[in-house]
């Protein structure tokens, strides 16, 4: 089953790679077929529409076949069991405990409740394994190499100080701790390479369960960890995997509106960039939300100095010129956005592989909520 997911993934983005792997940035002034035709068939719709489209909440109608064809294929590719038990949680544990981690714990605690004993990777003041030790004589291993997080939790969880340790470390696959065998592994939100590094001590050790979700991949420098990953390769650029880091988030009208603004200022300089001044694509850096409340003319003059050789007026008339040009590659950009969640799931898969084909019953699922949690993909493994 991962391995017929995975190999039909592979082929939907081989087919879509030249748009996975560049910012639409970089195919300026041209749209490709057939995502010409697919932006085209999106002009004229509306804020609240787009957001809709955006959230996979609604599929306009009017649309080519070929391009519903291809949305239908994302939410066939992207479809995962899911886990919603929750287990209830002490309200006088929850001080300081965002909402979002709430959520996270509440739902991880049905599948460790029958772990023995658990190794915490990436721990930070430890407040899952705190909430997993409660009412039970079970023991955790707290590691991560913030020792301002582990002082919090050292004092928020002195009453367990007994069953519950820390460890200053930065982890990796080599790893020397003591541990026994029926405890279990876990990694929460393991930034860049520490999920792969995770995966490795574990098919190295004498541990039985591992649960794992990722994030930050656009981090990471270690990819293709099965041999079937191998078999059908697949080139995944910054670009690539910086969309997978930022993937299945839902967005609202205030953040539409936003963001909107901010490409609108940068979509629009890059175009006078090449158009007007001969200058290739290149990173502008991160601007300010001050940067984009102000007026364009100054947002070109800070972070491109060669605008200036074009004046005020003539940057506020391009401004006004490349509005179309614009919302074209705004489409554009939401088109791309849908390869996000499936190039995410092609990753997860392969760390899923990894496991599966050292001898390990793997299975993948979706546990979190999208709007409170969406790098929600949890890899669990168990010994066969």
């Amino acid at each position: 089953m991962l391995e017929k997911r995975f190999i039909a993934i592979h082929n939907f983005l081989l087919n879509h790679h030249k748009l996975l792997s560049q910012e639409v940035l970089e195919h300026y002034p041209h749209i490709d077929t057939p995502y010409l035709v697919w932006v085209q068939s999106l002009q004229g719709l509306g804020q609240e529409q787009l957001i809709a489209f955006e959230n996979d909440d609604w599929m306009p109608d009017h649309i080519p076949v070929d391009f519903k064809a291809f949305l239908n294929q994302v939410t066939e590719l992207i479809k995962l069991p899911s886990q919603k038990l929750e287990s209830p949680l002490c309200p006088q544990k929850l001080r300081k405990i965002s909402l979002k981690k709430r959520h996270e714990i509440a739902r991880l605690l049905p599948i460790l409740s029958n772990g023995n004993g658990f190794i915490d990777i990436g721990s930070g003041a430890g407040h899952l394994s705190a909430m997993l030790l409660e009412q039970n004589q079970k023991t955790s291993l707290c590691i991560d190499q913030n020792s301002a997080y582990q002082s919090i939790g050292k004092e928020k969880y002195s009453h367990l100080n007994q069953r519950l340790k820390y460890l200053e470390h930065q982890f990796s696959a080599a790893s020397d701790f003591q541990y026994a065998d029926k405890d279990f592994l876990i990694g929460l939100h393991c930034c860049g390479d520490l999920s792969v590094e995770l995966i490795s001590f574990f098919k190295r050790s004498r541990l039985k369960n591992i649960v794992n979700l990722g994030c930050c991949y656009h981090k990471g420098r270690i990819f293709s960890l099965s041999q079937l990953a191998h078999r059908y390769p697949l080139e995944l650029t910054p670009h690539a995997l910086t969309m997978a880091a930022k993937s299945y988030k839902r967005i609202d009208s205030k953040e539409f509106i936003q963001r909107d603004r901010v490409k609108r200022f940068r979509y629009t300089l890059h175009f006078i960039m090449q158009d007007r001044l001969d200058l290739s694509f290149r990173t502008l850096g991160n601007g300010t939300t001050a940067d984009y409340a102000g007026e364009f003319y100054h947002y070109c003059y800070k972070y491109v100095p060669e605008t200036k050789s074009l004046s005020i007026n003539q940057l506020t008339s391009l401004w006004h010129e490349y509005e179309s040009q614009y919302q074209q590659f705004l489409l554009y950009g939401m088109i791309r956005s849908k390869l996000s969640r499936v190039l995410e799931i092609y990753i997860v898969l392969d760390r899923a592989l990894a496991l599966s084909e050292h001898g390990y019953q793997v299975s993948l699922m979706e546990i979190f909520n999208r709007e409170l949690s969406p790098r929600n993909i949890m890899v669990h493994a168990t010994e066969a």
